[in-house]
């Protein structure tokens, strides 16, 4: 039973972990960086994020409650809210990626707020 578990385990993390890889370099390869410096930085903050999804998913995974739920939902939408962020940033400011990108930001907020109400609610049973 036991080894079964983490086989699923490893094919969820190693699932996470290639759709955060592709969806960071896409989206490094769709920017205009103008120096190499800005290329690291952008790199960096996208492994960080990648980091950061594939904890929250390994939680989840390993206790699926409410509280872990909000958590996933705040790092999910918090990727995207960096994403959509570094695409208007990139491109000449189109007005709907800066909607999209308050509009996950907000919910991003909105859901790290639920994360800690349920976790607030946990500790005080």
């Amino acid at each position: 039973m036991r080894t079964k578990r983490r086989r699923v385990l490893d094919f969820t993390f190693f699932l996470v972990l290639v759709v955060l890889t592709v969806l960071i370099l896409l989206t490094l390869d769709f920017l205009e960086v103008k120096s190499t410096m800005e290329f690291i930085l952008y790199t960096f903050f996208g492994l960080e994020l990648e980091l950061m999804g594939c904890l929250a998913a390994m939680v989840y995974y390993n206790s699926t409650n409410k509280r872990n739920f909000y958590l996933t939902l705040t790092i999910s939408t918090f990727i995207l809210s960096d994403l959509f962020f570094v695409l208007y940033r990139s491109l000449d400011e189109i007005i709907l990626l800066r909607i999209i990108n308050t509009a996950t930001q907000t919910l991003s907020y909105y859901f790290y707020m639920k994360y800690f109400v349920e976790r607030e609610k946990m500790l005080n049973n």
